[in-house]
């Protein structure tokens, strides 16, 4: 894991690219009063219509992160072209981790400011900021804002950023135990086989927000890991999707195969259900987490 987390902040260190001229109406990017475009723009006056804490989920293509600290603002300013004056609305995107970032509330689009990281320790190296090209819309029914960043990273980067405090799971690593049995899509096997209790499943969100779980029934159905993971959060409770790999030993000769696997679990008070499953293997597999009747099944 280290390895990948190295491997992206690389990508990030190699793939600064200067883009648009970051504008607004404030603080340095709010506040103040601003020509742009060779005096043609201007910028005055500044009036705060909403401000909210937030934290996010951050996809790229070699992991999950979860960012804490935050906030979302939306900005009304006087923007000036020649002798013409109108109200120009904007939103306002802070992370200590990913930067800044103002978007035109009207198109969406605008600019991240990123600063550059130690690839191993994620400190700032200098006080200098690159700028990417971005987009932002409101999603998850209102819930939260998602930006993206098309070139930064390899593949791109996306924040999912949710309005309001950080769910306490996602401080720190949660154990869960876990009963499973397991289904195939094939009938090779009964329906609901291999019950197996207290089983562990682990989130962990620091450095990157990773899923593993270790089968312990008999035979063993492998080990798990989800790296590209997403958030639907509700206040107390929150569902996680996501994909990772598989690591199950082939019933012929003992060997580790590698397959996709996806997870998908909801949590609420504290209590974890969902379903693990594997396309590639006997046609597909599903494993149950925490199934209701699981009692019922394994004392048959």
């Amino acid at each position: 894991m280290k390895k990948n987390l190295t491997k992206a902040f690389i990508a990030i260190l190699a793939s600064l690219m200067l883009t648009t001229t970051f504008t607004s109406c404030g603080d340095d990017e709010k506040s103040n009063p601003e020509t742009n475009n060779g005096g043609n723009t201007s910028y005055s006056g500044y009036e705060s219509l909403s401000s909210t804490k937030a934290w996010g989920i951050v996809n790229f293509q070699y992991a999950t992160m979860i960012d804490s600290g935050e906030n979302i603002e939306t900005i009304r300013c006087n923007k000036t072209i020649g002798n013409k004056t109108e109200q120009y609305d904007s939103i306002f995107f802070t992370s200590p981790t990913w930067g800044t970032g103002k978007f035109d509330l009207d198109t969406k689009t605008g600019t991240m400011r990123v600063p550059r990281r130690n690839p191993q320790t994620f400190e700032k190296m200098g006080d200098e900021l690159y700028n990417y090209d971005a987009t932002i819309s409101k999603e998850k029914n209102g819930k939260a804002y998602v930006i993206n960043i098309p070139a930064l990273m390899y593949g791109g980067t996306t924040i999912t950023s949710y309005i309001g405090a950080m769910h306490e799971d996602f401080t720190e690593t949660k154990t869960y135990t876990i009963n499973t049995y397991v289904d195939n899509a094939r009938n090779y096997f009964p329906a609901k086989s291999y019950p197996s209790a207290d089983e562990t499943l682990v989130i962990a969100p620091k450095p990157t927000f990773v899923i593993s779980y270790t089968s312990q029934s008999t035979p063993s159905w492998g080990t798990y890991e989800f790296t590209k993971l997403s958030v639907d959060a509700e206040k107390g409770s929150y569902k996680i999707t996501g994909e990772g790999k598989a690591q199950i030993a082939s019933s012929q000769d003992g060997s580790i195969r590698s397959y996709d696997a996806t997870i998908e679990v909801a949590v609420k008070d504290g209590e974890i259900t969902g379903e693990i499953k594997v396309p590639g293997v006997m046609g597909g597999i599903t494993i149950h987490i925490n199934p209701a009747d699981f009692d019922d099944v394994i004392n048959q």
